[in-house]
């Protein structure tokens, strides 16, 4: 090593468990270990850096509840336009909405006098766009989602990187990135459902396929009707199966910041 403390000089090479290239590749394995561990500890340690992260976590899932229920109310609502809005969303299919009117008799005349149709019959209709559906991606909030986020923060404040293994801080150190952008993908999602839960959209909707009375529905739905059919549901946190009912001491402290959180959500809002 570059100190003199291993050197090849009398080593037997070959199948010795003492030979130096087995030396030299455990010191180096540990040098470059320790190296590893001085560039990723500061961030790990930096308690105020992290808990800032955890507030951003906290008010992105805050503010997230609300939307996941508006969602699964419109689901509920209208099965229909929500499984055919899912299905362009992930097909990548274009969300314009289109609607079939007939042209007029000029109209007509000139699709097949220029040669666009090949007789009157093939020229009768048209697709007129009546728009595009905006703020698709706040269907994609789900409480899974969101439940994996809280816990994912829960897991990177309770570590202790001083006792932690190289590969273990790097995904620590990884997490100090993801978990923002992730927290900052949500929020977008969320300001998503401004644009999706309007009555611009709503008329939009009236175009997709559906019964006549869902029709006549979302002709008429207001963000107000719609949250009048959303349950009372608790936004403090996940709670796991085993321990519903139950707040664990980590639980508690997250209740103390609640009123921050949510004071940060309503920020977000506006």
């Amino acid at each position: 090593m570059e100190d003199g403390s291993i050197s090849n000089i009398g080593n037997v090479c070959g199948a010795d468990e003492d030979k130096f290239s087995t030396k030299f590749l455990d010191e180096k394995q540990k040098f470059s270990d320790a190296e590893r561990r001085a560039e990723l500890l500061p961030r790990l340690l930096d308690r105020r850096g992290l808990q800032e992260i955890e507030r951003e976590v906290r008010a992105a899932y805050s503010l997230a509840q609300a939307w996941i229920r508006r969602c699964e109310a419109f689901a509920a609502l209208f099965p229909e336009a929500y499984r055919e809005i899912r299905r362009r969303s992930a097909s990548g299919e274009s969300l314009s909405i289109m609607e079939v009117v007939e042209r007029t008799q000029a109209e007509i005349t000139d699709m097949v006098s220029s040669g666009l149709a090949r007789n009157r019959a093939g020229a009768r209709y048209k697709e007129v766009e009546k728009g595009v559906l905006q703020g698709v991606n706040v269907l994609d909030l789900n409480e899974k989602q969101m439940s994996t986020l809280w816990r994912r923060a829960d897991a990177l404040l309770a570590s202790d990187p001083q006792g932690a293994e190289v590969a273990e801080l790097q995904e620590l150190f990884q997490e100090t990135h993801y978990l923002p952008t992730d927290a900052r993908r949500t929020i977008a999602a969320c300001e998503a459902g401004r644009l999706f839960f309007s009555p611009t959209n709503f008329r939009l909707m009236t175009f997709l396929p559906m019964s006549s009375n869902a029709k006549s529905m979302l002709a008429k739905l207001t963000v107000a009707t719609l949250d009048s059919h959303i349950p009372k549901h608790s936004s403090q946190g996940p709670a796991d199966g085993a321990t519903a009912g139950k707040t664990s001491r980590r639980e508690r402290d997250a209740l103390k910041k609640l009123a921050a959180i949510k004071r940060d959500a309503e920020r977000l809002k506006r």
